[in-house]
């Protein structure tokens, strides 16, 4: 059985539009989990937060822009990963590029 999101996808209609700021937000959030998720290891806690981004873009990134930028330049990984938001975050190139242009203006 299809779900909602997998009809209005192969039907082309948009679930809903990303914006720029959106992708930086994720990315932000994306870096303060990996900082959480390394801490957190250290102390003995085993509990992990999933990323938004590809995991290995997320743990190789110095900051957020640099994050967008890998996800645009290599976006393989994102496309193939199992997360449906995931994909979607790579899929759209654009997109990606005026979030790295958006975090370039903020930084």
């Amino acid at each position: 059985m299809k779900t909602d999101r997998n009809m209005l996808a192969e039907h082309g209609t948009e679930l809903m539009v990303l914006k720029p700021s959106s992708l930086l937000q994720a990315a932000r959030a994306d870096i303060r989990r990996r900082q959480r998720n390394a801490s957190k290891a250290h102390d003995g806690d085993l509990s992990f937060e999933q990323f938004a981004f590809h995991r290995a873009h997320v743990r190789k990134a110095a900051d957020e822009q640099d994050l967008l930028v890998r996800a645009l330049m290599q976006p393989g990984p994102g496309l193939a990963s199992a997360k449906y938001n995931t994909r979607l975050i790579y899929s759209n190139g654009e997109l990606l590029l005026k979030a790295i242009h958006l975090a370039g203006e903020k930084a």
